[in-house]
């Protein structure tokens, strides 16, 4: 959904704006068109996540080790810190 609204903002953008000038698109925009890009490649290996999980028969359960349960918690945590540190910082 994220993927959708990302590329229909740049694309109501280019339509409006277009490119009739020697100027560049500034930095903002190219976030968003990378934003679109990473959030269309997530949303399809989740998707392909989901279907290969099917197939497993397991009910979709991963049934994590104690210690790999551990490693996938922090690893979270450190992304959600790492976030915020750069969301803080500037």
């Amino acid at each position: 959904m994220a993927a959708v609204l990302n590329f229909t903002t740049i694309g109501v953008y280019v339509a409006m704006v277009g490119d009739g000038g020697d100027w560049t698109y500034a930095q903002g925009f190219w976030m968003t068109v990378c934003s679109a890009g990473m959030s269309s490649v997530c949303a399809i290996l989740l998707a392909l996540n989901s279907w290969v999980m099917h197939f497993f028969g397991k009910g979709n359960n991963l049934a994590l080790s104690p210690v790999r349960r551990a490693f996938v918690i922090r690893l979270m945590l450190f992304v959600i810190w790492l976030a915020m540190y750069v969301t803080l910082r500037f």
